[in-house]
């Protein structure tokens, strides 16, 4: 649960995900999404703080093995997705999450925070991220 929350990745890009994907690029740890939806190749960040956990998941395993052999059917990969944007939102912007419902106040949204975490899901589109994560 904790890697969902740190990766924020889909239930298929969780399956298919080896532990060669998890790489370290100086201090930042990303996951290597090989083909995510629409057959998109993507690097996602993990959340500041969550480094360790990530690679202690994968530490002393093959590369080519996966990191999870299985996952169970109940849970709320949705959850996990919405949980990783918002938190990575707050941590770019150092702002509090949009309000809830309504108009967004001219200001409200960090414009180039939306993007970054909308790319990190695999999105590219700012409404997308805008209606279903962080509102």
């Amino acid at each position: 649960m904790a890697f969902l929350d740190a990766t924020g990745l889909r239930r298929s890009e969780v399956r298919d995900a080896l532990v060669r994907d998890v790489l370290v690029d100086e201090e930042q740890v990303y996951v290597h999404v090989r083909r995510g939806k629409g057959g998109k190749e993507r690097w996602v960040p993990v959340l500041p703080g969550r480094e360790a956990l990530v690679l202690q998941v994968v530490q002393g395993r093959a590369p080519d093995e996966h990191i999870f052999a299985q996952l169970p059917k109940h849970l709320d990969i949705h959850a996990y997705r919405r949980r990783y944007a918002q938190t990575y939102y707050q941590h770019l912007s150092g702002r509090p999450l949009p309000p809830g419902s309504g108009r967004l106040p001219r200001g409200a949204v960090d414009h180039e925070a939306v993007r970054v975490v909308s790319r990190a899901l695999g999105h590219n589109r700012e409404d997308v991220v805008l209606t279903y994560y962080l509102r």
